[in-house]
């Protein structure tokens, strides 16, 4: 909005700075950064060797290590598979609904 703002305010001169600011600042936004996926399935590793140990289903437990497992494979395949890397949210996404079912059903 800052951008936008400055951009329909500047001169001529200057909306090709502002525009240029604005193309970095979406690229950036959009860029690919596996460490950001790394550190979640870190999380969802530690997350799950907790649950073995504890009161949930062990299915869970494990269905949450196999989804930080996804991670890692889909990590080291995406310069072959591209955007298909994102096959591990399919298993990320079933672990979060059964983790969230055994917290709902803890709580009634």
């Amino acid at each position: 909005v800052y951008l936008s703002k400055r951009f329909a305010e500047s001169a001529a001169s200057q909306t090709s700075t502002f525009s240029t600011a604005a193309e970095a600042l979406i690229a950036q936004n959009g860029a690919f950064n596996p460490v950001y996926e790394t550190l979640f399935a870190a999380g969802v590793l530690v997350i799950s060797i907790v649950m073995l140990r504890g009161g949930f289903y062990r299915v869970v437990a494990w269905l949450g290590i196999a989804a930080a497992a996804a991670v890692v494979v889909a990590m080291a395949l995406f310069p072959l598979i591209g955007l298909a890397y994102l096959f591990w949210w399919v298993v990320m996404t079933a672990w979060l609904l059964a983790a969230a079912w055994m917290l709902y059903r803890w709580g009634r």
